[in-house]
């Protein structure tokens, strides 16, 4: 039920976001498995772990950032 229930809720949302969003988003999920990790049983991540997370991470930040810069170009708040 609960990876079927994931993966319903996964494709209704897919099909509402452009394809590269998509792409991004679904990376976070190997990126937050060495948190849940360390929460769950203390093992520490390995250094190119934290870097690629961080990679993967700045890459969302920085698309979400491009978007809303250039959505305020088109249409500027009131």
């Amino acid at each position: 039920v609960q990876i079927g229930f994931g993966y319903l809720l996964f494709t209704y949302g897919i099909q509402r976001i452009p394809a590269v969003d998509a792409a991004l988003i679904t990376m976070l999920e190997p990126v937050l498995n060495p948190i849940w990790v360390f929460l769950g049983y203390g093992e520490r991540p390995g250094y190119w772990a934290i870097v690629g997370g961080a990679v993967i991470l700045l890459a969302l930040l920085g698309r979400a950032f491009v978007l809303d810069r250039e959505r305020r170009r088109i249409r500027p708040a009131r």
